[in-house]
């Protein structure tokens, strides 16, 4: 404390002892007038036009110190280099050396220093972009955004989504594991009830739950199976093949009120239909299938075909050519003429929605007999899928 007293009392006495400074204002009139400045506001007048003018008072402030600063070191002089080359290439004499120093040379003093012509460089993208990166700090970069904070930040942030992941995943599971016995309960009962909808939805929140856990032991593929038998029963083609060939025909003929296009999207496409027909392995590719679903549709003047290479034939289907009794469930995906046999319409399944049949109580309640034969089949592809007893 003493010293900053000793300090502000030695700069008052230094601001006591100098002098004011003085003032020096131009009037309108041309004169100028000149004074010293007070420790108060001054209003003197021109002796000319007798105008006054307001002077403020000096400063209260001591005036601040320059900051020392070191001398510059002067540039050295610039030369110009004349080369001679420059001019015995263009069919003249070279200029005459200079002695104003070394040879070639021209002193600033004597010739005024004249600027290069700037030259258009052309580059490449290749060396704009290495020029760019070679510009580029990237080690500064790198320490200026991967500050130690920062990492800290980010690794507290990665450990706090991962737990949190892993939390929201560990409820999911579970969520799952009692939905797929709730589930299945629900969906039993609807069956029992006949209510095949409902059936169908809670069987399919049960094959999602069995995703979800990742399951295929023998359980969840019974399952699974359960559900996909369900979604096909609920959702069945509302009209047989052969009544749809023949709205196919009429609709084709003009006598419907819209294009058999139309009303295919709109009424049969994506519906399932349940076929109980020989299957044989297509030696030639015929048509381009692998197999050939020998399922005739008469119907007028007109035959349809079931055409589709389901991934289900595979395991079904002898592989000597023989033909094979198959009970299998798929979804309708085309209905069109075929281009080489006017007369003939090809049906089209959705070789991704084909499954073979496995059990005999589902398949009663689409109205289909089921016969001891009938019953040997399905067991025989229970067992082909992994869920018989």
């Amino acid at each position: 404390m003493n010293r900053w007293l000793a300090a502000a009392e030695a700069l008052i006495r230094r601001r006591t002892g100098e002098p004011p400074p003085p003032w020096q204002v131009e009037c309108a009139c041309g004169r100028v007038a000149t004074g010293q400045r007070l420790r108060v506001a001054q209003t003197p007048v021109c002796p000319d036009c007798r105008t006054s003018f307001f002077i403020l008072p000096a400063s209260v402030y001591p005036r601040p110190r320059l900051p020392r600063r070191r001398a510059a070191a002067a540039p050295p002089p610039q030369t110009e280099f004349v080369s001679p080359i420059k001019a015995e290439s263009a069919g003249e004499p070279g200029p005459a050396p200079r002695t104003a120093g070394a040879i070639g040379l021209k002193s600033p003093v004597d010739a005024p220093v004249r600027q290069a012509a700037p030259r258009v460089a052309h580059r490449t993208l290749r060396q704009a972009v290495r020029e760019w990166t070679a510009a580029i700090d990237f080690d500064r970069l790198r320490r200026k955004v991967l500050t130690p904070v920062r990492l800290v930040l980010a690794g507290v942030f990665a450990v706090v989504a991962l737990t949190a992941w892993w939390i929201v995943h560990l409820r999911a599971l579970d969520r799952a594991e009692r939905t797929v016995v709730a589930a299945s309960r629900l969906g039993e009962q609807a069956v029992m009830n006949n209510d095949l909808a409902e059936a169908a939805r809670q069987f399919r929140m049960v094959r999602s739950s069995l995703d979800l856990l990742g399951r295929n032991d023998r359980p969840s593929r019974l399952l699974r199976q359960t559900a996909d038998e369900l979604m096909a029963a609920a959702e069945l083609s509302h009209a047989s093949l052969f009544d749809m060939l023949r709205e196919a025909g009429e609709a084709d003929a003009g006598r419907a009120g819209l294009t058999w296009a139309e009303t295919f999207r709109l009424s049969y496409r994506h519906s399932w239909v349940v076929l109980d027909v020989p299957v044989t392995r297509a030696i030639g590719r015929s048509g381009g299938y692998r197999f050939n679903i020998d399922f005739p549709l008469p119907a007028g003047r007109d035959r349809g075909t079931v055409v589709g290479d389901l991934a289900i034939f595979e395991k079904a289907v002898a592989a000597d050519g023989s033909p094979t009794r198959v009970i299998f469930a798929a979804q309708l995906d085309d209905c069109r003429r075929d281009p080489e046999h006017k007369e003939t319409w090809k049906i089209a399944l959705r070789p991704e929605t084909g499954f073979l049949w496995s059990n005999a109580d589902r398949l009663e309640l689409l109205g289909v007999g089921v016969d001891d034969v009938t019953r040997r089949v399905l067991e025989e592809q229970s067992g082909l899928l992994g869920i018989s007893e």
